[in-house]
């Protein structure tokens, strides 16, 4: 997608694309945490897509905000703050396809919440369009992830999901 060169100059808009990028480098870092957990090889590959995805949308942010940079944004500049301690919880008390599909529909709810408040207020000239388009990106996924787990869900009893036949 082609990025507007213009760096916003209002500290508002600066602000608000600034937590967008840090969003989707933690739903980046979910989605490839989680798909390492995951044990449907074809649910696994669906989650690398859809953490390339939330980083390449991370790095249109940021060279939004970064036009002169030679710089690019690379998974070391930060870390992730969501997903983590979920992450480490499912570690350590066990964890299946269907909790890890649940726990990243409910990000996928954030960060769609986070992009609406960000499209509801006045942008920058070229910043709604391109905040737009990345707002349907995470509006397609998070209605897969609902899709997911519902077929997830549908096929087994409430015992079956609770592990009591």
């Amino acid at each position: 997608m082609k990025v507007s060169t213009r760096c916003p100059q209002d500290e508002k808009t600066i602000a608000s694309l600034r937590e967008l990028m840090l969003i989707n480098i933690d739903s980046f870092n979910g989605f490839r945490q989680a798909g390492e957990e995951l044990h449907d090889a074809q649910l696994a590959r669906k989650f690398d897509e859809l953490s390339r995805e939330r980083w390449r949308q991370a790095a249109e942010i940021y060279r939004m905000l970064r036009p002169d940079s030679e710089d690019r944004l690379r998974p070391e500049h930060v870390s992730s703050r969501i997903g983590r301690t979920i992450m480490d919880w499912h570690r350590a008390f066990g964890t299946c396809d269907l909790a890890l599909l649940q726990e990243a529909e409910r990000g996928e709810e954030y960060i769609k919440a986070k992009y609406e408040a960000a499209l509801s207020r006045e942008l920058v000239k070229g910043t709604g369009e391109f905040l737009k388009t990345q707002y349907k990106r995470v509006e397609a996924a998070h209605q897969w992830l609902v899709e997911a787990c519902g077929f997830r869900i549908r096929p087994r009893s409430n015992a079956a999901i609770w592990g009591r036949n």
